[in-house]
């Protein structure tokens, strides 16, 4: 598989393709437009998960077919690591698209619906990347909660080593 994947936006070592993350981005900067456009709610309302797979399917990305294969062939500390933040990104998602329909009617009730959602999921977006990536991220509670109270971004521990245990404790 591996050697299919040389000249490929498809990570050789996770076999996971930062492309995915497309389907977060386009919301997350909808939400982060919406204080200026509230108007800009309905059409964040129709945003729904699509699985890994379900997006390549959909997205026209030209190794579309290369990267649902490698997906299901990605190495189980990666894709269990993967699968678990981007669940949680789209509860993240969801709770806060769901909550703006019953609350955000003003802009200070959106910014203060969105503030501390935004950070949850910038954070959890660049745990995907990191995990895309192949980077071997160590982080205990302290850094998450700082992440999402002030949206700082995670930070490499200086040895490199991979703890998966310390993400998976992240959503236990």
């Amino acid at each position: 598989m591996q050697c299919r994947l040389a000249g490929t936006n498809i990570h050789s070592r996770t076999f996971l393709a930062t492309d995915y993350l497309n389907h977060f981005n386009e919301v997350i900067m909808l939400l982060e437009m919406l204080p200026d456009m509230p108007e800009m709610l309905d059409e964040i309302a129709l945003w729904t998960p699509k699985s890994y797979t379900e997006h390549f399917r959909e997205s026209g990305f030209k190794d579309g077919a290369l990267a649902i294969e490698a997906y299901e062939c990605a190495p189980t500390i990666f894709r269990h690591a993967f699968d678990h933040n981007v669940t949680a990104l789209d509860a993240v998602l969801l709770d806060t698209i769901a909550t703006l329909g019953r609350n955000g009617q003003t802009t200070e009730a959106i910014e203060r619906i969105l503030e501390p959602r935004m950070a949850q999921a910038h954070a959890l977006l660049e745990m995907l990347s990191g995990i895309i990536h192949g980077a071997t991220t160590t982080l205990d509670q302290s850094d998450v909660d700082r992440a999402f109270e002030t949206g700082d971004e995670l930070g490499d521990d200086e040895t490199g080593a991979s703890d998966q245990a310390a993400i998976d404790a992240l959503f236990d």
